[in-house]
């Protein structure tokens, strides 16, 4: 397994999940489901047999954003 993970000054949740789930489809994965919560969204893509998940949370005034890939 492969994780990268940022955190940005921002409190756009959506905002950062919908970039990275934009670069995540641009390297030709599809999105297969995404759940939120108050202060999380999560989705999971897929490339093959290649998962992928992006996790988006609310740190105080900060976001944190983590791609895990299987």
């Amino acid at each position: 397994m492969r994780e990268w993970r940022t955190t940005v000054d921002t409190r756009d949740l959506k905002g950062q999940h919908d970039v990275y789930a934009a670069k995540l489809k641009a390297e030709g994965y599809t999105l297969i489901k995404t759940s939120s919560k108050n202060s999380e969204i999560k989705s999971e893509f897929r490339k093959g047999s290649v998962k992928a998940e992006l996790t988006v949370k609310r740190k105080g005034n900060r976001v944190e954003i983590k791609i895990e890939r299987e």
